[in-house]
């Protein structure tokens, strides 16, 4: 298990490392662009908000 403080570049590192199984990222920022996004489902990448951003209008 790894903690990192900034989302923008740990989700990048998490693609390059292959892990067997399912890739979970939990995150409190709220500037997470859409292109990120989608770039991270198509690495296997789940992400995971709190709440209140998953209902946000905003990427």
């Amino acid at each position: 298990m790894s903690l990192k403080t900034i989302l923008r570049e740990r989700w990048k590192q998490l693609s390059l490392e292959r892990f067997n199984n399912d890739i979970f990222l939990a995150t409190v920022d709220d500037r997470v662009t859409a292109a990120a996004i989608s770039n991270m489902a198509e690495n296997g990448i789940h992400l995971l908000v709190p709440e209140s951003l998953n209902k946000s209008k905003e990427t």
